[in-house]
């Protein structure tokens, strides 16, 4: 597979900015905070990030990702262009492997049709789980599964 670019010192930077940008303290605006910490999770802007502290439920705050600084404030636009860059990744992935197991399956090729239909149901869960999706691409910047052509 080919490399396409060295995108683990990108993301270290980006979060070692928006670190940064968060030590600052919170700006005290509310739109509806980091939609990538709502899509598909269970939990929301509101109950997380307006609800007085005693009645927020722990579940808020579980997991390396879920922070109030990056939950209760609106994504950074240089943030979201590298999470839509991220995705857009994720889903020309999915197209080629698609293409590649529909060929297997002419062909008749059935277990290597299996293999590759699991890379793209892989796939398909990272994208219903953005924050899963970032996570994953920041712990493995180099790695062919998503940067490769």
């Amino acid at each position: 597979a080919k490399e396409t670019g060295n995108h683990g010192g990108l993301l270290v930077k980006m979060g070692l900015t928006f670190a940064a940008e968060a030590w600052g303290g919170w700006n005290g605006s509310f739109d509806t905070g980091n939609d990538l910490c709502w899509f598909n999770s269970g939990r929301t802007f509101e109950s997380c990030c307006q609800a007085p502290p005693e009645e927020r439920p722990e579940s808020c705050w579980q997991g390396v990702w879920l922070t109030p600084d990056l939950c209760c404030r609106a994504l950074e636009p240089q943030y979201a262009q590298c999470y839509e860059d991220i995705e857009a990744r994720v889903e020309a992935k999915m197209r080629m492997l698609a293409d590649l197991a529909a060929g297997m399956e002419v062909q008749g090729d059935l277990q290597s049709f299996t293999l590759v239909h699991h890379h793209i149901t892989v796939h398909q869960r990272l994208l219903s789980h953005p924050l899963g999706l970032w996570s994953w691409a920041c712990s493995s910047a180099r790695s062919p599964l998503l940067w490769s052509e």
